[in-house]
């Protein structure tokens, strides 16, 4: 093969940070891209999704058995420019006589390689159609995509991306507790950028600990915390997790507008959802733990029919999580979105807390009467999830 067609992938420039822990899931992921034609990493902002798709992609350029190409797609701001960014990458120029599309197509059955579509989410249909046709119509060809949500195309894999290990919840840990928590790692690593004296001590352990849990292991959020640590100590930071989306954000010059403070991150997540969406996941704020589709249905003020279909949505565009709790479904949104959320309410606070308190009432009443009798056991289970 010739040396050209290994070449390092183009793309904005390698990460300037160091990649820290998901060697584990590094691996795998390696081994998922031989074996499907398309994998899409999937998960809210911030969870570290293109820095994943960079370690992996690095990895397979290490081997140098097939040519990789990055195209990033956060610039491109409508799905008309998506094919030109596409064959730029590849370095197809444009020939008169010939369609962009059909010469990206030659290009890529006679170079077999791996596709990187880096964020998608903001032109997902159209990314949808390109990927469709050109798996379709190249045998050889692999991709892998970063997204907010699936692409939904025939024959993807969807591996969902969510935050760092954190450390376990314990009264008063010291440093060695806190060894293994690959959100700790990360913390420490990018702290260190901002005071080079940084360290993990017995003293510091029970806030460090609790600003990894606070944050849900999330890489972005991780790393704009530590940034704050070149104005404020560690204390203060922790004290002021309860408006982290106010709080957290990075005065960095070369970083992405919409990654240089959490609001924007967010924001950019938020602008995608349509109406209905916007408003069910506002009124879901209220909800500081897991709930049901129930919960969910009794606070949007909506069919719970209707609630379920917008909740889906809502978790394939990474907004919810969603967990399968013994027989019970049951989701949850991260902490600083929940806060992001919670701001969107506006005048609607009043109402939707009324309906939530009456809910809850409801769930009370219910669990009074099943306590006493054969339901106890499910009640005994369910009640500390929902306080």
């Amino acid at each position: 093969m010739p040396a050209s067609l290994v070449a390092a992938p183009r793309r904005t420039g390698p990460p300037l940070t160091r990649f820290v822990g998901r060697d584990t899931e590094v691996a795998a992921l390696v081994t998922a891209v031989r074996r499907t034609r398309l994998l899409s990493l999937v998960g809210p902002g911030g969870s570290g999704k293109t820095r994943l798709a960079h370690a992996v992609n690095d990895r397979l350029n290490e081997e140098a058995r097939r040519p990789t190409w990055w195209v990033s797609l956060a610039p491109l701001d409508r799905p008309a420019l998506l094919v030109a960014a596409v064959a730029d990458v590849l370095g197809v120029a444009e020939v008169p006589g010939r369609s962009r599309p059909d010469m990206v197509v030659a290009h890529l059955r006679e170079h077999p390689g791996l596709l990187v579509l880096d964020n998608c989410e903001h032109l997902v249909a159209a990314c949808a159609g390109l990927v469709a046709d050109l798996l379709r119509a190249c045998p050889g060809l692999r991709v892998l995509t970063t997204s907010r949500e699936p692409l939904a195309v025939t024959g993807e894999t969807t591996w969902w991306v969510e935050g760092l290990s954190v450390p376990a919840d314990l009264p008063a840990p010291n440093a060695a507790d806190l060894a293994d928590s690959q959100a700790v790692q990360l913390f420490a690593d990018r702290a260190r950028l901002a005071r080079r004296d940084f360290t993990v001590t017995d003293d510091n352990a029970a806030d460090i600990a609790r600003l990894c849990r606070r944050l849900d292991g999330m890489p972005l959020v991780l790393e704009l915390a530590a940034a704050r640590l070149r104005v404020l100590p560690l204390p203060r930071i922790v004290a002021l997790l309860d408006d982290a989306v106010s709080l957290l954000a990075t005065t960095n010059r070369d970083v992405p507008a919409r990654q240089a403070t959490l609001r924007a991150t967010l924001d950019w997540s938020y602008d995608l959802l349509p109406g209905p969406e916007r408003e069910l996941f506002a009124r879901l704020s209220v909800f500081r733990g897991g709930f049901t589709v129930d919960g969910a249905a009794a606070v949007a003020g909506e069919d719970p029919t209707d609630t379920l279909n917008l909740l889906a949505r809502l978790v394939d565009k990474s907004l919810v999580q969603a967990r399968t709790d013994a027989a019970e479904e049951r989701y949850r949104l991260l902490e600083v979105v929940r806060q992001y959320a919670a701001e969107r309410l506006g005048d609607q606070r009043r109402a939707v807390a009324a309906r939530h308190a009456a809910y809850l009432l409801d769930v009370a009443r219910q669990a009074e009467r099943g306590l006493s009798g054969a339901d106890q056991p499910l009640w005994r289970d369910r009640l500390p999830r929902d306080r």
